[in-house]
């Protein structure tokens, strides 16, 4: 009679045909009456064991076990791996029906939650990021728009400032694009980039935003120098050397991130060289977009540079502190405390973190801690994605000068209005009155006057040998010998934008220019 039997699987038969490293221990059982054989439970080989005995083997032996470690927390090294799992022998040389795995399973599942509760944890960091980001572009937009628009606010601190708004702005734009699929809980964040390229969209984007995270903060190393050389040299009197702010804040980081890019390509694995042991798991890294290049030595190419500007960002605002605060001891009088002086300080150093990103030099540093780590992923999120935020409101919305500028528009813009219907008013007016004087109409009536009393009307004045137009909001009088000549759609256009009104041939009078940007 002939029994067919599913054939052994490849492991479980290198583990059957295999021997111990101690034979001359396994020699001794297989004198013994009674010994259990060589087993493979589909997770671990199990050698030669002595009958009624427990065997133990380290949880870091089964390669399956390992790899389900390693894929939650590839940190972790495989003989960090703790725990052992045990199998009895009994008497009559049988191996128990069940491998206790209680040891291994414990601390996986351990793994398992802690990532468990990572991935909820990036989940909501990255949602915040991602509406901070969006929040941050807005703002900045604006603050950028504000300072394009009014050519009055430019200046070369201006300047300086709108070139690291422009800097954070692609930093976020980028970061919304890298951001978004996690918000949408994709198991695979980098889903969205293997559709093109096989991935190598998704390094393009990594690319990108590595720029984004550098140029930003060499334009906080300019901030710095700049604000640095006012208030300590003045040498920055003349123009500020912008040809070399642009090379250290949009070349210098370029060159940063092309290095570190043609270093990654070339010690990275390329997709055409896949272990075709493991094809999947080779293949899988080079497709998640480098996975894992914070821990690599070469990410040093991007944070040597950027620590070291920042730390000597962190020079500059100490020894401006310091001379703000030399300052103010001086200009102290005797009404103020030394509690208002503190306040100053205080404030002036505050409203410089942001601008010089002080604050990035912590986040250089990241802890082991798995508490600490969820810490430093939170706040760190919160203030490199707020960083616009506060830049805008610091610098733009709550800086006097841009406010002055602001409301000096409002008010040209309704002083052009109130010109505009003032002129249309009188002229309406006068016409009438012509009217009715020409074909021996009576003098106005009663409720005429009263109409005309609320109406804007002109004054007029003569400076230096030439006659000006002004428009009152209030009720005005013409003496009787004074008549202005009537104001057609062309010259009411002349007005509002500022020009001057060509005199007639008859006697009439024009508003110059200058007369007009005076009473704007």
């Amino acid at each position: 009679m002939t029994f067919f039997t599913q054939s052994p699987s490849p492991n479980e038969r290198d583990c059957l045909e295999s021997h111990t490293l101690n034979l001359e221990e396994e020699n001794i059982l297989i004198g013994h009456q009674s010994y259990c054989p060589r087993h493979w439970d589909h997770l671990l080989c199990w050698p030669l064991g002595k009958s009624n005995a427990t065997l133990g083997i380290p949880c870091n032996a089964s390669r399956s076990f390992v790899e389900i470690v390693l894929s939650s927390r590839p940190t972790i090294h495989t003989e960090d791996i703790p725990g052992f799992a045990y199998l009895y022998c009994n008497s009559s040389g049988i191996w128990a029906e069940k491998t206790n795995y209680e040891e291994c399973m414990t601390f996986l599942n351990e793994i398992l939650s802690e990532e468990e509760t990572r991935r909820r944890v990036r989940h909501a960091i990255s949602a915040i990021t991602f509406a901070l980001c969006l929040i941050s572009t807005i703002v900045l937009l604006v603050a950028l728009g504000i300072f394009s628009f009014f050519k009055s606010l430019k200046c070369d601190r201006l300047q300086v400032h709108k070139n690291f708004m422009l800097s954070l702005v692609i930093r976020y734009v980028v970061s919304l694009v890298y951001y978004e699929p996690y918000i949408y809980g994709n198991e695979d964040p980098y889903i969205w980039y293997h559709v093109i390229g096989r991935g190598y969209l998704c390094k393009l984007v990594l690319v990108v935003l590595m720029y984004g995270q550098i140029s930003p903060i060499f334009w906080m190393f300019i901030e710095g120098a700049y604000l640095h050389s006012r208030v300590v040299t003045n040498i920055f009197d003349s123009p500020a050397p912008f040809k070399f702010y642009y090379f250290i804040g949009w070349f210098l980081p370029l060159a940063c991130t092309l290095s570190w890019t043609v270093t990654m390509i070339v010690t990275q694995k390329p997709e055409s060289h896949c272990d075709p042991v493991d094809e999947e798991t080779a293949c899988k890294s080079n497709h998640t977009c480098w996975e894992g290049y914070t821990e690599q030595p070469y990410i040093a190419i991007l944070s040597v540079p950027m620590m070291v500007a920042l730390a000597i960002n962190l020079l500059f605002l100490i020894n401006i502190v310091r001379i703000v605060i030399t300052k103010v001891q001086h200009q102290m009088n005797a009404s103020q405390t030394e509690t208002a002086h503190i306040k100053k300080a205080v404030r002036a150093t505050v409203i410089l973190f942001p601008l010089l990103g002080i604050t990035n030099l912590v986040f250089f540093f990241n802890p082991k801690s798995a508490l600490y780590e969820k810490l430093y992923m939170f706040f760190n999120s919160i203030l490199q994605s707020s960083q616009g935020i506060f830049l805008a409101i610091l610098y733009c919305f709550c800086n006097s000068e841009v406010q002055d500028t602001i409301k000096r528009h409002i008010r040209r813009i309704s002083t052009r209005h109130d010109v505009r219907r003032g002129a249309t008013i009188n002229s309406s007016r006068y016409n009438r009155e012509r009217a009715g004087t020409l074909s021996g109409a009576n003098p106005p009536g009663p409720r005429q006057s009263r109409a005309s009393s609320l109406a804007v009307t002109p004054k007029f004045s003569s400076q230096n040998g030439s006659q000006h137009v002004g428009f009152l909001s209030r009720a005005g009088t013409i003496s009787s010998d004074i008549r202005p000549t009537p104001i057609n759609e062309a010259e009411m256009t002349l007005l509002v934008e500022g020009d001057s009104i060509p005199p007639k041939s008859n006697p009439g009078f024009y508003m110059s220019s200058d007369t007009l940007k005076t009473a704007v």
